[in-house]
């Protein structure tokens, strides 16, 4: 019997997924030890791909497994570093750049399978099962439509945006969430698999400098999630989980927005560009004494 199943909602074009064995993986909040992806695990749930070392040895910088509860055809593990206690703002840019060249290798891999479709719960409030920097590739199959918002031919006029490197950063008037950014390359109409590697360079400097100028509002390890789009015209949206669903939103799917697309983008702004990184650790150190 397969651990999952795809049923669809009638009179809808939508789709849930049935996988009750997802009940029974591993959470962090339950006391042991023990950690799936930490360094010396190797042997328990071998690489499908990895960049560092060799064979199933400790010496690895970005790690991919099977995932042992799937709820897709095609579902892994991305680990994004042997160290369990770092979090993504920790990291040093090259490492970040390790993590997106390994996205970009597991979408290229799967990408005739379906759609492929990379994303990320960081803190429980965001769904993160386990408190290891990790994300996640699911395959869903091809005659299934996602649901998922596609990018606009051209920037609306109405639409705050700013340029940066070969990436425009913009906060729809449609954002769904609190802070929601998206990151769009200029060089429009491609897959993923086709970013460069300059591209690689650029967005994960501006992925790091985003989650850390949001630190500043929302306080280190914010919960939030991102995807990439799965579909030609890609793009990367981060969304950080400031607000629970409420009742409305799940009986109408229309979402309510407590913060106003360019105000967000003004505080972005007003940060991206300030040089001084001292300034940004001085917010997130006063956060932390509750400044």
């Amino acid at each position: 019997m397969p651990d999952f199943k795809f049923i669809n909602i009638p009179n809808l074009e939508n789709w849930v997924i049935s996988a009750p064995k997802r009940r029974t993986r591993p959470h962090s909040e339950k006391k042991s030890d023990f950690c799936p992806f930490c360094v010396g695990n190797e042997k328990r749930d071998p690489s499908v791909y990895r960049i560092g070392g060799e064979g199933d040895d400790e010496k690895w910088s970005t790690r991919v497994i099977n995932n042992k509860y799937p709820f897709a055809p095609i579902h892994e593990v991305i680990i994004q570093t042997p160290d369990h206690k770092a979090h993504f703002t920790d990291l040093p840019l090259d490492q970040i750049k390790l993590i997106i060249e390994t996205y970009v290798q597991r979408f290229s891999t799967h990408m005739k399978a379906g759609s492929v479709c990379i994303f990320g719960n960081s803190g429980k409030e965001a769904g993160e099962s386990i408190h290891h920097p990790h994300a996640q590739l699911a395959v869903v199959p091809k005659d299934i439509p996602l649901v998922v918002p596609r990018l606009e031919e051209n920037l609306d006029y109405r639409q705050e945006h700013f340029k940066i490197k070969d990436f425009t950063i913009t906060c729809p008037p449609y954002s769904q969430w609190p802070d929601e950014v998206w990151i769009i390359p200029e060089n429009r109409g491609r897959l993923f698999s086709e970013i460069s590697f300059e591209e690689i360079e650029n967005l994960s400097y501006i992925i790091k400098r985003l989650i850390t100028i949001f630190e500043i509002r929302h306080g280190h390890e914010f919960p939030h999630n991102f995807y990439i789009y799965p579909h030609r015209d890609w793009y990367y949206r981060i969304m950080p989980r400031a607000k629970m669903l409420g009742g409305f939103e799940i009986a109408t799917g229309i979402f309510v927005n407590t913060q106003d697309p360019k105000e967000t983008m003004n505080f972005v702004k007003e940060h991206f560009f300030d040089e001084e990184e001292e300034k940004i650790s001085t917010h997130k150190a006063d956060y932390r004494k509750g400044v």
